[in-house]
């Protein structure tokens, strides 16, 4: 029992991990589109 609380506890670990990455990841890949977007609107407008 102790056994499977700890590796539910892992799973749970490894679980708001991946989630923390990927928002991580999400937010740079969407500060990088934005940044690429007004890079590319100030080049079109000079």
């Amino acid at each position: 029992m102790p056994a499977r609380h700890l590796y539910f506890i892992m799973t749970n670990t490894w679980n708001r991990l991946a989630l923390l990455i990927f928002a991580v990841l999400s937010l740079l890949v969407a500060g990088e589109l934005q940044a690429g977007v007004v890079v590319g609107g100030t080049r079109f407008i000079f």
